[in-house]
């Protein structure tokens, strides 16, 4: 009933296998290890500019969303303060994340594994909603594209049409 258990077509790798890498012990423990070592050099998660922009525009956006539409921001203003977002949120990432993963990890093992889980889920889930959104917009811009013709054959004919009968 569930395609989950089988690679998604849209999505590569398949639920499972992404969650079961994503384990309290193994994310714990690479965590922790990170941590005792800070200066080390490893893989660290970079927080992308795009990212920090939508940051900036999603609080905006639920302000607006709740109070007046005046809130939204211009994208002037989200180039103004995204780029201390990014440097706010990479400093998050590189120095408070990895010991409250550890911390939370450690402590509150089964948890963190349903919370890795769902995160895994979300993940993967968007990426196929995503991709299918985008064969939807597709389908419906060439069924647009198409009426608009069809139209325009329809409008040129019964030009034609009118033509001919003035003639």
């Amino acid at each position: 009933m569930f395609s989950s258990r089988k690679k998604n077509a849209a999505g590569g790798e398949s639920f499972e296998e992404a969650a079961a890498s994503v384990t309290a012990e193994s994310i714990g423990a690479e965590v922790a290890s990170a941590v005792e070592r800070p200066g080390e050099p490893g893989e660290r998660f970079v927080i992308r500019e795009e990212w920090a922009e939508a940051t900036v525009e999603s609080i905006f956006a639920l302000i607006a969303r709740a109070d007046h539409p005046a809130w939204t921001l211009t994208d002037e203003e989200t180039e103004t303060v995204a780029p201390k977002m990014q440097v706010f949120l990479q400093a998050i990432a590189d120095r408070y994340a990895p010991q409250m993963l550890a911390k939370f990890a450690s402590k509150h093992a089964e948890l963190f594994d349903l919370t890795a889980a769902l995160g895994v889920l979300l993940w993967t889930k968007w990426r196929f909603v995503s991709k299918i959104k985008l064969v939807e917009f597709e389908e419906a811009k060439k069924r647009l594209e198409r009426e608009a013709a069809e139209k325009a054959a329809a409008s040129s004919a019964a030009a034609d049409t009118l033509e001919a009968q003035a003639a």
